[in-house]
C-alpha cells in the first residue's frame, strides 16, 4: 500500500520490513510538495506580519528543539497510540506527566484539565486489561477518524511556529493554510508509523527537521 492509497483510505495494518527506497523517496516528496505549498504562503505570512519562531534563535537552540526534542515528543503525542499497545500506553503516560506539570506552571488550567483527563483515561486503561481491549477495538474500528485527527492536530499545533502582532479573524482563517505543509508532513509520518513502525516515523521526522534546521542555520550566515 502506497502513501496515496493509505491516506485516502487509512486502515489499521501490520508493520512490514522497512523499505529504504520508499523512505528516502518520501523525504524528497515532502520537500518537493512543501516547497510548492510554501511559495504562495510567504505572501500570506507577509500580509499577516507574522514571524517564524526560528527567527533570532541560535543554531544550538534550533538543533535541540527541532531535531532532538520535537521528533520524539511529537511522534509520541500524535502517533504512538495509533497502535495502542500496553508499552505504548506507558510511554505516552510518562511523557504526559511532565507536560502536564509544565502546562500547570504556565497557569493554563484548561489545558491542564484536558491533559489530566487524558492521563486518567490512559492510567485506567493500563490498570484494566478490559479497557485496553476496548480501546484497541475502538481505534481499529474507527481508525480513519483517529488517523485524520492525528494529522490535523499535528498540523494545527504548528501554528505556534509563527508569532503574530495580534490574533484576529484573518489569522484564524489562514491558520489551516499556514500549517498545510505540516498537515502533509503528518500524513507521511502517520503512513510510515503504521507501515514500518514508530522508530522509523521518529527517524523520518528527525531527518526532515534536521534538513529544515540546516536551511535556517545557513540562511543566518548569508
Amino acid at each position: 500500500m502506497n502513501l496515496k492509497s493509505f491516506v485516502l483510505n487509512p486502515k489499521y495494518i501490520k508493520e512490514t520490513k522497512i523499505n529504504w527506497n520508499q523512505f528516502i523517496l518520501l523525504i524528497f516528496l515532502y520537500f518537493f510538495v512543501s516547497t510548492i505549498i510554501t511559495m504562495p504562503l510567504s505572501g500570506i505570512v507577509h500580509l499577516l506580519d507574522a514571524r517564524h519562531s526560528f527567527s533570532g534563535r541560535s543554531v544550538n537552540e534550533m538543533l535541540i528543539k527541532a531535531v532532538l526534542f520535537a521528533p520524539i515528543t511529537e511522534e509520541c503525542l500524535f502517533r504512538l497510540l495509533l497502535k495502542p499497545k500496553y508499552n505504548n500506553l506507558i510511554i505516552f503516560l510518562l511523557l504526559m506527566l511532565p507536560l502536564s506539570l509544565y502546562v500547570l506552571s504556565k497557569e493554563s488550567y484548561i489545558t491542564f484539565t484536558i491533559i489530566s483527563t487524558i492521563e486518567l483515561i490512559i492510567l485506567m486503561t493500563i490498570l484494566q486489561n478490559t479497557y485496553l481491549y476496548k480501546l484497541q477495538k475502538c481505534i481499529i474500528k474507527h481508525f480513519r477518524f483517529f488517523f485524520y485527527f492525528s494529522i490535523l492536530s499535528f498540523g494545527l499545533v504548528h501554528i505556534t511556529n509563527f508569532t503574530f502582532p495580534k490574533i484576529n479573524f484573518w489569522v484564524i482563517l489562514c491558520t489551516p493554510l499556514l500549517v498545510s505543509p505540516q498537515i502533509f508532513m503528518g500524513s507521511i509520518f502517520g503512513y510510515i508509523r503504521m507501515r514500518f513502525g514508530f522508530t522509523y516515523s521518529v527517524l523520518l521526522h528527525t531527518t526532515i527537521n534536521g534538513v529544515i534546521t540546516l536551511g535556517f542555520a545557513l540562511a543566518t550566515f548569508i
